[in-house]
């Protein structure tokens, strides 16, 4: 990313121009009271320059700029994971809005990314409509919604984490979804999830089996019991978060 771009954020650069002019001018105007030896003046008028409080403000700057690259850097592996929410725009049928969270590190040194989706909220939204009675209704909002996020993420794969050189992990969090039953392994819950013999129509768990059956179809892949991917997005796996249960 450009210097130049990393940098607009800064709340120092927001201000006016003319005050940030004025700020120079501040730390310029402080009187040295140095004396200087004629015998070796230009290095002491060098020393001079060097212990102003303009340049000191400066050198600030760059200490702080430069430990906070080393510090992005030394950063271990399990917290480079960034969190993305996907948000509904305006009401049950419409698209989806992906939101950046966290961003621990450069993209390039991303190991996991975990994006969010709270299905309580949707699922609201589809009981407080009119027709929320029908299940043919309430199975198209979840069909198209499906349809949605999947696109939200596709996009996110296709235009960010191509740059992820060094991603572990692309992972779906829906909130809603059951936990883990006692004792029930990651494998084992997923494959509950995504291959039950039926699934409420008004639940994450049919939410992730839409996500699964149109990543499946885009892929080309089977949906046999064995898989544990809901889809392949920009060549990276999309993987399902099943919530460990809150009594282990």
């Amino acid at each position: 990313m450009p210097q130049a771009s990393q940098t607009l954020s800064c709340p120092l650069l927001k201000l006016p121009p003319e005050l940030r002019l004025c700020i120079y001018a501040y730390t310029h105007q402080f009187s040295l009271n140095l004396e200087v030896d004629e015998e070796d003046d230009r290095e002491d008028l060098s020393k001079a320059w060097e212990s102003t409080h303009l340049v000191k403000l400066a050198a600030t700057c760059r200490l702080i700029a430069n430990e906070t690259r080393d510090y992005v850097r030394s950063l271990p592996s399990a917290r480079r994971t960034a969190v993305m929410d996907l948000s509904d725009s305006r009401g049950a049928s419409n698209y989806v809005t992906t939101r950046m969270r966290h961003l621990p590190c450069p993209i390039a040194d991303l190991r996991n990314v975990v994006a969010r989706y709270n299905f309580k909220d949707f699922q609201s939204i589809i009981y407080r409509s009119p027709q929320a009675h029908r299940r043919s209704s309430v199975d198209l909002a979840v069909r198209e919604k499906s349809g949605y996020l999947l696109d939200a993420l596709r996009g996110m794969a296709n235009a960010t984490l191509k740059k992820a050189t060094n991603l572990n992990g692309f992972r779906l969090q829906i909130i809603g979804l059951q936990p883990r039953r006692d004792g029930e392994s990651y494998v084992e819950a997923v494959r509950r999830v995504l291959h039950p013999p039926k699934a409420e129509l008004a639940s994450a768990e049919y939410l992730a089996q839409r996500i699964f059956h149109y990543g499946c179809e885009d892929a080309g892949m089977g949906r046999d019991t064995g898989t544990l991917r809901l889809a392949v997005l920009g060549e990276r796996p999309l993987l399902l978060v099943v919530p460990k249960s809150t009594r282990e």
